[in-house]
């Protein structure tokens, strides 16, 4: 896995493009349509199929005269990325993670879209708060389609045995790291089950990390006569993760498994195996997959640590394959009116939300949780949303308002220079003290930050 994160991070940037992949190809058809495959299509039968489905029957009602549009499956992955691009074989449109951009840019798989952002009234309405993660050097590179900013995801199930609800069944939140100790040592000894849930693999563990990290003032890395350094091998770092360590030795309030997923981690959420975990929001595979109640299910504000009270805000985005012509450039921002990747509320994008929100609550799914947009406050299809979603609220309003007050809470992007492979270098961390009940913080740190020093930084720009 490792071989894999760093050639992302080194080799594609420096990667020499193949097979014309800089080259503009036919964008017709024979009988002279415009071309546009569309990646990220779902599979899966359910509500995101059938709403890609509708989506693209409505705009073959209007378009599909003048646009064909090819449905791909593929989704973007680190592992798979890399052989897709350079074999000249990407979507015209596909979906990145915001960290991710600098990479696809640098190595010339990303189309400028700035043109098409200002023409069609975009650029403005683009939150502030994630406008540099998806603009490179004053150009649009992106268009941004989802944001989420982290919280901590509570099972009622197990809060209501540790005694950690109000009179009125809403959840109690611990407010600070500290009080999540406790919180998790409780719910332990009181339930027998994980007070809480901390992924170690596939990146998430890093990841997680990363934040909480944050809050104890650690900053991983620095920007210094332009050459990237490590920072993280710090007393403030090697806290963190002894903290880990200690709730799986010291407390018990780790599950046993020290090979954990976000798969794994959904799984013993919903299956009452473990009481807290940060996320963004709760997927619909909980109930999907797992059959979880949606009334078991709550969130909250992420907890403040002694240096500070930070969340992550991170997202997904849209580009457009490099040797994308003007019309297909042109034919996708007309395709993302249809699929509500947009700021405006047109009645495609109206249409699309309406009939998720009615898909959702066929499926019993969760309706009603804020959700961080890529578009301003102002943005008419978030006014319209938040309306949406009030109406249609089908839980408690307890279960969710606590996440929704961000005051106080200073909201973070994710690390600017190899963010995947400083995850990937913290998940090696994570399971070796939950493997080791004698692992050595300090050194594990040492020795991670000095890898991805030699493995990463010192070849990133």
């Amino acid at each position: 896995m490792k071989k894999i994160f760093r050639m992302t991070c080194i080799a594609l940037g420096a990667v020499i493009m193949l097979s014309g992949c800089g080259t503009k190809t036919n964008d017709k058809t024979a009988d002279g349509k415009v071309k546009l495959s569309v990646g990220g299509w779902p599979t899966k039968e359910g509500p995101a199929l059938d709403s890609m489905n509708n989506a693209l029957k409505r705009f073959n009602e209007k378009y599909g005269n003048e646009i064909e549009i090819t449905p791909d499956n593929w989704t973007f992955t680190v592992e798979t990325f890399l052989p897709k691009a350079a074999s000249g074989q990407l979507p015209n449109v596909y979906g990145i993670y915001f960290t991710e951009l600098n990479r696809i840019v640098d190595a010339g798989y990303a189309a400028d879209v700035t043109k098409q952002m200002k023409e069609y009234g975009y650029a403005d309405k683009v939150n502030p708060l994630i406008e540099d993660m998806v603009k490179r050097d004053g150009k649009f590179y992106v268009i941004p389609a989802e944001t989420y900013a982290m919280g901590l995801l509570a099972n009622m199930n197990l809060l209501r045995q540790a005694g950690y609800v109000d009179g009125d069944d809403n959840p109690i939140f611990p407010k600070t790291y500290d009080e999540l100790t406790e919180f998790a040592k409780t719910i332990a000894q009181k339930t027998g089950k994980a007070g809480f849930i901390m992924p170690t693999t596939g990146n998430n563990g890093g990841w997680h990390f990363t934040i909480i990290a944050w809050a104890n003032g650690v900053n991983f890395m620095e920007k210094k006569d332009g050459k990237w350094t490590a920072t993280f091998n710090t007393p403030e770092c090697v806290e963190v993760l002894q903290w880990i360590k200690d709730m799986k030795w010291k407390y018990n309030a780790l599950s046993s498994n020290a090979l954990v997923d976000m798969a794994e981690a959904q799984k013993l959420y919903a299956t009452d195996q473990g009481a807290f975990y940060l996320a963004s929001k709760p997927s619909d595979t909980l109930i999907s997959n797992y059959g979880m109640n949606k009334d078991d299910i709550a969130i909250g504000a992420i907890p403040a640590g002694k240096k500070a009270h930070v969340t992550l805000m991170g997202g997904s985005a849209k580009a457009l394959s490099a040797n994308s012509t003007e019309a297909q450039k042109d034919a996708a921002f007309k395709w993302f009116e249809y699929v509500s990747t947009t700021p405006f509320l047109t009645d495609a994008a109206k249409k699309s939300m309406e009939e998720s929100i009615q898909s959702k609550l066929k499926e019993n799914y969760i309706v009603g949780q804020k959700l961080f947009s890529p578009w301003s406050d102002d943005a008419e299809i978030n006014v319209f949303g938040r309306q949406l979603r009030k109406e249609n609220m089908n839980v408690k309003e307890g279960h969710l308002s606590q996440y929704e007050n961000f005051d106080g809470i200073t909201v973070k992007p994710e690390e600017p220079v190899c963010c995947q492979d400083l995850y990937g270098v913290l998940d090696s961390c994570i399971q070796a003290v939950l493997t080791d009940q004698n692992a050595d913080c300090a050194a594990l740190i040492a020795n991670a930050a000095k890898d991805f020093q030699t493995n990463f930084l010192d070849s990133a720009e």
